[in-house]
């Protein structure tokens, strides 16, 4: 017989607990209902708005009319067996300014999550989204990149270079030959267990928003 907690649940404080968590991703974010609801936003999208992407009566609206079937689709896609292509879930969504596209992700989360402090389908959570604008500066992933094994000068050159900095323009920044450039890059990739840059991209780019939410 499962034992009853001895005190309520502080639901203000696991609200809190959850805002902070989407606040410490290090990039735009929101919790959204099957419905395409918004529930929750953190402040890196809460900057975005206003540009490719909008917030209007608690739903998200693409600034571009012609991308708005395109984000509805993405949003009320059902669930996503693993190993689909990328493509069905990722959308890049144009920038009326000129800036270049913000990217967004949809995550379906399991079904039954909840938001606390919501009840019923109200409170019901289906997707957490997440944008990345490229014009925007992540956070260094240099300090994660040493703790798994990188020396400085290894992190430094694996950040640019997962930047899509090429090794000769990244050897120049950092004033070593190419040939030490390229020398110490394929010492990374064997640290790091990688053997393509668009891998050493990918995980730079993890390791970058998990540095984020400063």
């Amino acid at each position: 017989m499962p034992i009853a907690p001895l005190y309520p649940p502080d639901v203000p404080a696991i609200e809190g607990l959850v805002a902070e968590l989407l606040n410490r991703i290090g990039c735009g974010a929101a919790l959204l209902r099957a419905d395409g609801a918004v529930l929750l936003t953190n402040a890196h999208l809460n900057a975005m708005l206003g540009d490719g992407l909008l917030l209007r009566e608690d739903r998200l609206v693409a600034a571009a009319p012609r991308s708005q079937g395109a984000l509805d689709s993405m949003l009320a896609m059902p669930d996503v067996p693993a190993g689909t292509a990328w493509e069905t879930n990722f959308l890049a969504l144009p920038q009326p300014s000129g800036l270049r596209p913000l990217l967004l992700r949809a995550c379906r989360l399991p079904p039954g999550t909840v938001l606390p402090g919501q009840r019923g389908e109200q409170g019901r959570v289906a997707t957490l989204l997440l944008v990345f604008m490229p014009e925007q500066d992540l956070p260094s992933p240099e300090l994660p990149l040493r703790m798994m094994g990188l020396t400085a000068a290894e992190a430094r050159l694996a950040a640019q270079v997962g930047r899509g900095v090429t090794p000769e323009e990244a050897s120049r920044q950092l004033g070593i030959t190419v040939g030490t450039a390229r020398y110490v890059l394929k010492v990374v990739f064997g640290k790091l267990g990688v053997s393509r840059q668009s891998r050493l991209a990918l995980l730079t780019a993890r390791l970058a928003a998990m540095s984020g939410g400063e």
